[in-house]
């Protein structure tokens, strides 16, 4: 019973440098395939790396970017027992997936940037986060690990029917497949998930408005496909929505008035589309802090929603917008506005009360512009930050002290405001 006792007591002494010695069996195998990442060969104090984590003396996270490492993960990867992270992005590296999948503990994945092609190999570890961006993958695999709560497929070369994939995700809350050629509409996955809280399939190549979105939605991507509907035909059925971003599709009609209704709404881009309609009475919610919905066909008067106090951005350029510019003495917060492009006119209101304000783009309407106005005072405009040319100027070789900026000469090239997509993060 003794010598059972020491035994006991001589395995649990040693084990912990037995473990040690399969997790510097990967660190050998490593620096010797890649030198650059470890120049000097002291593998033996592993932990000590930029790129390592370590928990206890033991490897829990391996993060590798930016180094050509050009050839295959040693295999020995698998004695990192406990590791939960490992993300390898721009090593253009060989992975053997049946590897990876012997990682049991691993929760997080991020192979992103590496020229992966083909069919996305199954993995059937218990994974949490899985990013894949930035390869060259063809083709949806067979199933996902059930236990995914983010995906990221963006900038891949995925294609087809995007409504025939179906996977088992009830824990997915987080989707992103943009910059790939699918098409078609929705799977069910999609439609009938009661988790997912951001989709961005924007950059596709999309022709019908999706329809049957999940209530859970906080944030829809959808810009720059081809998508071709009537947007006033459609119901605001996702109530929870805090960014809806239809930029550069086809859509026609006007803004549905549902819109009003999303009361935690912050940001709408409908920029660049075929859209139209008298916007004058229009009401849009309190909650908006971006609204983009320049390059269409919208008429009227400025509505005066658009101005509330909580707005950063707003984006109405290249309309056929037409009056005066509402009397927005109490928009603080504002940031950016660009009104140019339309056929707007009486004279610029009083914006010294927009404290915050460095970049104002009025230019090519029929507004009259006064020298001698001080209405800018307090704003942050700087030179090139502020265009008020091609409108009716009162004084000849005006020099506008508003704005620092000589309004009777022409600029040939504007910031492209209209290409922000409002990318929100979670």
């Amino acid at each position: 019973m003794v010598s059972m006792l020491k035994f006991c007591i001589i395995l649990l002494l040693v084990r912990p440098s037995l473990l040690l010695a399969d997790e510097k069996d990967f660190f050998k195998d490593i620096v010797s395939a890649f030198p650059t990442v470890d120049p000097q060969h002291a593998y033996q104090d592993y932990c000590k790396y930029s790129w390592v984590t370590c928990s206890n003396n033991t490897v829990t996270a391996i993060e590798l970017k930016d180094i050509a490492l050009h050839q295959k993960l040693p295999s020995s990867i698998t004695e990192l027992s406990e590791l939960k992270k490992l993300s390898i992005i721009g090593c253009f590296i060989e992975v053997n997936w049946d590897d990876i999948n012997k990682l049991k503990n691993l929760i997080a994945l991020t192979l992103s940037s590496n020229s992966f092609s083909g069919k996305i190999p199954r993995i059937s570890v218990p994974l949490k986060y899985l990013d894949l961006s930035c390869n060259e993958f063809t083709q949806f695999p067979d199933e996902f690990p059930e236990s995914l709560e983010e995906i990221n497929l963006d900038k891949n070369k995925l294609s087809g029917d995007f409504a025939s994939v179906n996977f088992k995700l009830e824990k997915l809350s987080i989707l992103k497949i943009r910059y790939n050629s699918l098409t078609g509409g929705l799977p069910d996955f999609i439609k009938n998930s009661a988790s997912l809280i951001y989709l961005d399939i924007s950059y596709n190549s999309f022709t019908n408005f999706p329809e049957n979105f999940p209530s859970s939605l906080h944030i829809l991507g959808l810009s720059n496909n081809k998508i071709f509907a009537d947007f006033g035909s459609i119901d605001c059925k996702f109530t929870r929505l805090i960014s809806l971003n239809l930029h550069a599709n086809q859509l026609t009609g006007s803004i549905p008035e549902c819109i009003n209704e999303l009361e935690d709404l912050l940001i709408l881009n409908l920029g660049r589309n075929n859209l139209s309609g008298d916007l004058s009475s229009f009401i849009f919610p309190d909650t908006l802090d971006m609204i983009n919905l320049s390059h269409n066909k919208f008429t009227g008067h400025l509505p005066d929603s658009i101005f509330s106090k909580k707005r950063s951005y707003i984006n109405l350029s290249h309309n056929n917008f037409t009056g005066n510019i509402p009397n927005i003495t109490f928009i603080e917060s504002v940031k950016i506005i660009d009104l140019s492009y339309n056929n707007l006119t009486g004279e610029i209101p009083d914006l010294s009360h927009a404290v915050k304000l460095n970049e104002l783009y009025l230019n090519n309407n029929n507004l009259e512009i006064n020298c001698k106005n001080k209405n800018f005072g307090n704003t942050l405009l700087k030179p090139n930050t502020c265009y008020l040319h091609n409108n009716i100027i009162l004084e000849k070789d005006c020099q506008s002290s508003l704005c620092l900026h000589n309004i009777s000469e022409p600029v040939t090239a504007l910031p492209d405001l209209n290409s922000f997509t409002f990318d929100v993060g979670i």
